[in-house]
């Protein structure tokens, strides 16, 4: 079925009491400062793409991002949603200020404050899972939100249930499927404020479970397996991604947007996914091994990002936060206080200067739960208990290395990483 923006603008009207204005026909002189849009799939591991030598799902738009600017080989979430959402919104780890499942502490100051505050007109739309009624977003930096689990847990696909427009009720039921909604609504958004600097935060609700079907998947056979309908959601994932590439084609604003994409962690434990070279990659969301946390990073920007480029540089999600700030400083550089590294220098190609490790501070209730800490660098993981593992040899940490097997440079990486766990042994509120 095909959402048209018509539809949207007489849902926002009719039920939400929207009052936009869409943006006269034209497109503005180049802004100084470019637009953003990050774009962060829920449960999807770099596995899934096509661009990373996966086989098992077709993901085009995807490979086009890759192939139009860089991808990143080893970029890191935490293993599982909330965490991840903390911590690519402040730039903390979560050590610092992770304190419940499903919330984000409301003193915490994020990328949308620092995006409207340095003038950029701002939007949450997609997956909110993170507590505080429907003045969270607002009051979190975002000018504008479409989100999905403000008050409730609704159906979020085929006859999507209530989402949260600008602090309104959009009741939902009618048939529509959830996803296209939010799609829609960031194409408007894109328009109405093409001729101003634009922040977007694409958190999506696919591919994540319940595995159902999609718009286009076959009807013809109504008991799919769930392998079969995760393939689904994977590729129309890609086609509302391409739909907003070429929105932004449409609109010529391409070589004024830096589009960033991700995933929030790694895929769902019951997918196996194949990649060229014959492996079989098993989901490890909510684990702690590499796949758990691998996730895709894709980025482009014509003009500054080269066309074609990889990068296996280390990334966390930390970084996000300071690679915003560091593009948008009137300084030239990071201004604000994170745990990130700003990965601005190696979109202009650039690979001095990056981070030669990552940390992790991990517990899906910490309340309650002994957190699980490990710091990573690009060969080798070591775990706070101890536990050494070459990731390398040894992606799926089945045996840790005792210390009388170490070779002399997994000894010196041991003593490196356990500095990384040590600065933030005290950093815990």
């Amino acid at each position: 079925m095909d959402w048209s923006r018509t539809y949207l603008a007489f849902v926002s009207l009719s039920i939400c009491g929207f009052a936009g204005v869409l943006s006269p026909a034209g497109v503005a002189e180049t802004p100084a400062k470019p637009n953003v849009i990050l774009i962060m799939a829920d449960d999807l591991g770099y596995e899934c793409l096509e661009s990373y030598g996966g086989v098992t799902y077709r993901t085009p738009h995807l490979s086009r991002l890759a192939d139009e600017g860089m991808q990143f080989d080893r970029c890191y979430s935490q293993p599982l949603c909330t965490p991840s959402r903390v911590q690519i919104m402040t730039g903390l780890y979560n050590v610092r200020n992770y304190m419940n499942w499903v919330e984000l502490e409301s003193d915490q100051r994020t990328f949308g404050h620092l995006m409207q505050e340095r003038g950029y007109a701002t939007l949450i739309a997609g997956k909110w899972q993170l507590s505080g009624g429907r003045a969270a977003a607002p009051s979190f930096g975002f000018d504008e939100h479409l989100l999905w689990w403000v008050d409730t847990k609704s159906e979020r696909y085929m006859n999507a249930g209530e989402m949260v427009l600008n602090g309104e009720s959009c009741p939902g039921g009618k048939g529509e499927y959830g996803p296209d909604i939010v799609n829609d609504y960031i194409l408007d958004f894109i328009e109405r404020k093409r001729d101003e600097p634009f922040f977007v935060y694409y958190p999506m609700m696919l591919p994540h479970a319940p595995f159902t079907r999609t718009p286009l998947s076959d009807t013809r056979n109504p008991d799919q397996s769930e392998q079969r309908y995760f393939k689904d959601m994977v590729e129309y994932m890609d086609l509302l991604v391409g739909r907003l590439l070429s929105h932004l084609d449409q609109l010529g604003l391409r070589e004024k947007t830096l589009v960033l994409f991700t995933g929030d962690n790694g895929t769902n434990v019951k997918m196996h996914s194949s990649l060229a070279d014959g492996s079989l990659i098993p989901g490890g969301k909510g684990e702690t091994i590499n796949d758990a946390s691998r996730v895709p990073l894709l980025a482009t920007w014509p003009g500054l990002v080269a066309s074609g480029t990889r990068s296996d540089g280390l990334i966390d999600f930390a970084d996000f936060f300071a690679t915003l700030d560091h593009l948008t400083s009137d300084t030239g550089k990071a201004k604000e206080v994170s745990d990130g590294i700003s990965f601005l220098p190696r979109l202009k190609g650039k690979e001095k200067g990056g981070r030669d490790w990552t940390y992790c501070w991990y517990a899906k209730y910490p309340e309650q739960d002994e957190p699980l800490i490990f710091a990573l660098s690009q060969r080798y993981k070591l775990y706070q208990d101890s536990r050494f593992f070459d990731t390398l040899e040894d992606p799926f940490e089945t045996r840790p290395i005792p210390t009388n097997e170490m070779s002399d440079q997994g000894r010196k990486a041991q003593r490196f990483l356990q500095k990384i766990i040590d600065r933030y042994q005290d950093a815990r509120p």
